[in-house]
């Protein structure tokens, strides 16, 4: 049995409001396949992995910028994704989702391995002091940095292929590692924005990525509603945010042309057939369908809402500015 059988990888992304969250929490509900509840946004996020790949090679140029994208992804995965109140990512922690003891260590383990030394520098008067322990040399070095001051770091310089390499296997032995301690095989990671971010698949060249479509007109119902303000505060800025999406989507989109691994499910024949929806996304996937996947109320999630809950000036504007370059797509059945 290949590899690729024995380990898939998973990515679902699309446009947000258009059903990424529930399609990942029902393939996590396969025996096989570990998922997690939330987006963990770190591969393609700013400052995330993906950035950090760039900086240990094509942008490397020492401390200056692969030292400092080295520092920024250390705060976002051992603060920012932990302690639940630093945005953007409140209300959320990673020890939710996986044993602290391996998700620390397996962080602390990667960020290791990519530095070649640390030393405090100076930078403006404090007398708190921050206690970070890195390695050099194989060895474990405590330095103590004032908060008024910043560690100057030298991370290694890597090609391109070879650092995505090293980050892939690190996000595999996070997933991977948290899914096999449950009996799960595969990992399935949800952020919206892996469709348009070329990280995944440099990281994952095998990776299967699950591309949610829903009707541009309903997805801007539900950023506009006021829940959503990461989208904008009504209607007119979340159609400029669909707008832009679908601008960027036709830029990249050749390159998912003839990928078997990518697959396009659209979120209204979900919701009116999730079994047979799921039964082909587990056909594609090459894993077996499980009742359980499908055993869920979707009944919140709304087809057609835009009919009640926009103006005609706002299904106007979105059918003037969005449904065309959907069609470019070729998604015409929102024509």
């Amino acid at each position: 049995m290949s590899e690729d059988a024995q380990h898939k990888k998973i990515f679902v992304g699309g446009l947000g409001r258009s059903g990424t969250t529930i399609m990942a929490q029902l393939l996590g509900q396969h025996n096989d396949i570990f998922g997690l509840g939330w987006e963990t946004r770190f591969i393609v996020d700013i400052d995330g992995l993906g950035e950090l790949v760039d900086g240990l090679s094509v942008n490397w140029a020492g401390p200056v910028t692969g030292g400092e994208k080295v520092r920024r992804f250390r705060r976002m995965m051992t603060r920012d994704l932990v302690e639940r109140d630093v945005a953007p990512y409140e209300g959320y922690s990673m020890y939710d989702y996986f044993d602290p003891e391996h998700y620390d260590t397996t962080v602390r383990t990667f960020l290791d391995g990519l530095v070649d030394a640390e030393w405090p520098a100076f930078s403006i008067q404090s007398r708190r002091s921050l206690s970070i322990v890195t390695q050099q040399d194989g060895e474990d070095v405590t330095i103590e940095v004032r908060t008024g001051e910043r560690s100057r770091i030298l991370p290694q310089y890597l090609e391109r292929e070879k650092a995505a390499q090293y980050a892939g296997e690190f996000v595999d032995r996070l997933f991977g590692g948290a899914g096999r301690a449950q009996g799960k095989q595969h990992w399935c990671e949800k952020t919206p924005h892996n469709i348009l971010s070329p990280y995944p698949k440099l990281l994952f060249p095998d990776s299967y990525i699950v591309h949610m479509i829903r009707d541009p007109r309903d997805v801007v119902a539900s950023i506009g509603s006021g829940k959503h303000n990461w989208g904008g505060p009504d209607a007119r800025m979340a159609t400029k945010w669909a707008e832009g999406f679908y601008k960027k989507w036709l830029d990249i989109a050749d390159q998912y042309r003839g990928d078997e691994r990518y697959i396009e499910i659209f979120f209204e024949d979900f919701i009116d057939d999730p079994a047979k929806t799921l039964t082909y996304l587990c056909g594609r996937l090459g894993v077996e369908p499980e009742a359980a996947m499908w055993d869920a109320d979707l009944s919140k999630h709304n087809i057609g809402r835009h009919r009640t809950e926009l103006s005609d000036e706002d299904v106007r504007r979105i059918e003037r500015d969005v449904v065309p370059l959907a069609s470019r797509a070729g998604f015409h059945r929102y024509e």
